[in-house]
């Protein structure tokens, strides 16, 4: 057995043909071919270059040293550009001041691609909002001066691939509490007011921006009653879901007066099951209201065209999608398509429950997002959301030593009195850092233009991993992710390599306490030239507690 030792625990392992398995491997399949021709020059495989059958061996073979992964290479499933699903943000661009561009900021953002949600359309604590005020006259005005040259700023500076508004909240201008220092969460005094004044909104991004077919979601957090007060109810007072789903209904209609074709969604609760956190009412109370309304409303009822809520592993599960089936449960209760897109605006590890501080508090966050989309896209899972957007706090600023900060554009948690708040990493401009969450995501960013090809886990494994074939790039890359509290391998085995080469050059990247910490995003990592034997490469790799690897394997 021919080995390469690499540093920082990377093995490459030649797989010969006697290997050690319990039993003798099934005949050479036939060469697999390209989903796209060849780049000039890379020969197509042939029958002299038999590919090995990706099976799980039933025992370890002699040469293993982790967990077994097989990769099929030849066998590509579909566009992996799915991935952009995943690579976003809940908010816009908070720490930076988009009034002064920040060069660092710029070149972070659009590293990544990244797509904004929950961009608010009527926040007026923000300093990009529409101005709506009520003129001399009595009328309403609208200003769209600085939503514009921010919506131009996100769009073209930072080159959002999408935008999701919200038209949280309600003006002053309209409100029916316009004296109460939350007068943003209150209904609006009168709906006719307000629904001139979304579907002007609305207009205005088709005259203005080219923008249809877009996505709306109604309100954040309405069951909590901090951002939703309705006609000014009391916290516990069961009116509170009715004012909300008057408010759905009356935004929705004026919505789809402006654009028949976006879609509106909600009812953006922090969980589509409000057992786990206990709140008055949740997801499913929403629905159920929503459903009776239409059953009152024959002949005008509004749909529910997004399912939207938060995760915050509320649940346990370690992975993003732990309220998917909750909420499927309760569309399905109240008839509701069963294809209903499912959204996560807001996601992110359990910030009660996570190690806060010590060096495991920074890949935790990474191997968090990984393990999460990569479950959700890997091949023989089954996608149970649709799309979803990172909310990037990071709770151990504290443990590393970083105050609190104050940014140019209001924060949605406040955690001080001055109004300063925890830096948030995605990135932030306030600390210049791309720390190891941010790596996450440049590694599934690096993956989206290739197409999913075949992978195989044991049984019982809880490491989540998934791989790609990106012809015109000419490379096969693997990514694996431990969320587990434990030290493991992994050994993976690539098959159908399309290369046609004798030997390919592999590239290590890591995220975890050592790896891809030092601020500067992803690191280079380690490369190396490696033969192929008998048609497939082995490359076995250690993965501390939370962290994550990448393998690029080309010619």
């Amino acid at each position: 057995m021919n080995r390469f030792k690499f540093p920082l625990r990377l093995l490459f392992v030649f797989l010969l043909a006697a290997c050690g398995r319990a039993t003798e491997p099934p005949p050479p399949t036939p060469p697999v071919a390209f989903s796209v021709p060849p780049p000039p020059g890379l020969p197509v495989p042939t029958a002299t270059q038999p590919p090995v059958t990706p099976t799980i061996p039933a025992a370890t073979p002699a040469g293993f040293t982790g967990q077994p992964i097989a990769v099929d290479a030849g066998d590509p499933l579909g566009p992996a550009s799915a991935i952009g699903d995943f690579v976003g943000i809940q908010g816009p661009p908070n720490t930076v001041d988009w009034d002064d561009p920040d060069v660092w900021v710029v070149e972070a953002w659009r590293n990544l691609g990244l797509s904004a949600a929950e961009v608010a359309l009527f926040r007026e604590d923000d300093d990009y909002s529409v101005v709506v005020t009520r003129n001399a006259q009595g009328k309403i005005d609208l200003d769209f001066t600085r939503f514009d040259k921010f919506l131009g700023y996100l769009l073209n500076a930072l080159g959002a691939r999408q935008v999701r508004f919200s038209t949280i909240f309600v003006p002053r201008a309209l409100s029916s509490k316009p004296d109460d220092p939350g007068y943003p969460y209150y209904s609006p005094k009168d709906y006719k007011e307000w629904a001139d004044v979304v579907t002007q909104t609305v207009t205005h991004l088709q005259d203005k921006w080219g923008l249809t077919r877009q996505s709306f979601q109604t309100w954040t957090e309405p069951e909590t009653y901090r951002y939703w007060r309705g006609h000014s109810r009391k916290k516990d007072d069961p009116k509170l879901l009715q004012d909300f789903v008057e408010h759905y209904v009356n935004t929705w209609r004026a919505i789809k007066a402006a654009d028949p074709t976006a879609k509106v969604g909600g009812p953006m609760t922090i969980y589509s099951d409000n057992g786990v956190v206990n709140q008055p009412w949740g997801f499913e109370d929403f629905v159920r209201e929503l459903a009776a309304y239409n059953t009152a409303h024959p002949d005008a009822p509004v749909t529910l065209d997004e399912a939207v809520w938060q995760d915050y592993d509320w649940a346990g599960s370690g992975r993003l999608a732990g309220g998917a089936a909750k909420a499927r449960e309760a569309l399905a209760k109240y008839s509701f398509p069963a294809d209903t897109p499912l959204i996560v605006v807001g996601w992110n590890t359990d910030k009660f429950n996570y190690p806060k501080c010590g060096n495991v508090s920074l890949p935790y966050h990474a191997s968090f997002a990984a393990a999460s989309i990569i479950h959700e896209l890997s091949s023989g899972s089954t996608r149970d959301v649709t799309q979803a957007y990172w909310w990037p706090f990071e709770y151990d600023w504290g443990c590393a030593g970083l105050g609190l900060v104050t940014y140019p554009v209001s924060e949605f948690t406040v955690t001080d009195p001055t109004g300063a708040n925890e830096p948030f990493t995605i990135p932030t401009v306030t600390e210049y850092c791309k720390r190891p969450a941010y790596a996450a995501f440049e590694m599934l960013k690096a993956m989206e233009a290739g197409k999913f090809v075949g992978l195989a886990l044991p049984a019982g494994s809880t490491l989540e991993a998934m791989a790609v074939r990106d012809d015109s790039a000419h490379h096969v890359i693997a990514i694996v992710a431990n969320h587990a509290g434990a030290d493991q391998a992994a050994t993976l085995t690539f098959n159908h390599l399309p290369f046609g080469a004798e030997a390919v050059t592999g590239t290590l990247q890591q995220i975890d306490k050592t790896h891809s910490a030092d601020c500067k995003g992803l690191e280079a990592g380690t490369r190396s030239r490696i033969a192929v034997s008998g048609g497939a490469v082995e490359v076995t790799l250690s993965l501390p507690a939370y962290s994550v690897a990448q393998i690029t394997l080309e010619p």
